[in-house]
């Protein structure tokens, strides 16, 4: 497991400052959600964003999936989504963030 940590480390290299810069914080809004998803246009910071979300780990998938989203966005803004656009909700499938997730 700290062989695995330790490579996913070298891998973000010193471009780990990259992901704190895009994602200082959990967004709070659908505005900085947009903003970030813009940035995701980048290849190279995509990469080192799964590779971050990727080393957060968990007990279980469903821990895992909870300390991603937990990371990425505040409560309130996944709340206005759903995997597929039900109950009059967004569709998290259609944001970029959404294939770095996957």
């Amino acid at each position: 497991m700290v062989n695995l940590l330790q490579s996913v480390a070298c891998a973000i290299g010193s471009g780990g400052d990259d992901v704190k810069h895009v994602l200082p914080a959990p967004v709070c809004s659908l505005e900085e959600l947009d903003d970030l998803c813009t940035k995701l246009v980048d290849e190279t910071l995509k990469r080192k964003l799964t590779l971050y979300l990727s080393s957060l780990g968990g007990h279980n998938l469903g821990d895992t999936v909870h300390r991603i989203f937990k990371r990425l966005g505040s409560n309130g803004v996944w709340s206005q989504y759903s995997l597929k656009r039900r109950k009059g909700k967004l569709a998290f499938t259609d944001l970029p963030i959404c294939k770095v997730v996957i």
